[in-house]
């Protein structure tokens, strides 16, 4: 489960944030994740005016950390591991930003229905304490049941731990 917040903070307050809800910053680990986040961005209307947005994914890495030979190019997901399937970096890392720490926004472009933009949800690093657009958290509870089948009674409510109404 994937929740964007449109809140102005810094990478650690945005994490600290996910986990007081109960998640983590979202890692997004596979193609299948990418996409999942992909349709709740493209199907959420932002309080915000602006076209372009960054927001805050679980991605850090600390100083001289760097690693042009793997995919995470020393970075690491906040729940710790190192492992990827996917990356979408938007540009080659540079080697001046290795001495100091690093967190990593994932761009939206609001404007790109069609998804033909094609540096609409890339990833960039930068400095760790600016204050971006939002971040997404991810959820994962135990006993989540998955997408109840419509039984022809109207619409199901969920509610989540954070007290989400849907």
């Amino acid at each position: 489960c994937y929740a964007v917040y449109f809140q102005r903070k810094t990478f650690r307050d945005s994490w600290r944030t996910c986990k007081e809800k109960g998640g983590n910053l979202a890692t997004v680990k596979t193609a299948e994740e990418a996409e999942l986040i992909h349709e709740l961005l493209s199907s959420t209307e932002p309080q915000s005016q602006r076209v372009r947005l960054r927001l805050w994914i679980g991605l850090q890495r600390q100083p001289r950390q760097c690693s042009a030979t793997r995919p995470l190019r020393g970075f690491t997901w906040t729940t710790g591991e190192q492992d990827t399937e996917y990356t979408n970096w938007q540009r080659d890392d540079l080697p001046s930003t290795c001495a100091a720490p690093r967190c990593v926004v994932m761009t939206h472009n609001t404007a790109d229905k069609s998804r033909s933009n094609r540096d609409n949800f890339k990833w960039l690093d930068g400095s760790c304490a600016l204050a971006v657009d939002g971040f997404l958290c991810r959820f994962a509870y135990r006993g989540m049941c998955s997408v109840l089948e419509s039984e022809g009674g109207g619409p199901a409510r969920y509610t989540t731990p954070f007290n989400l109404i849907k």
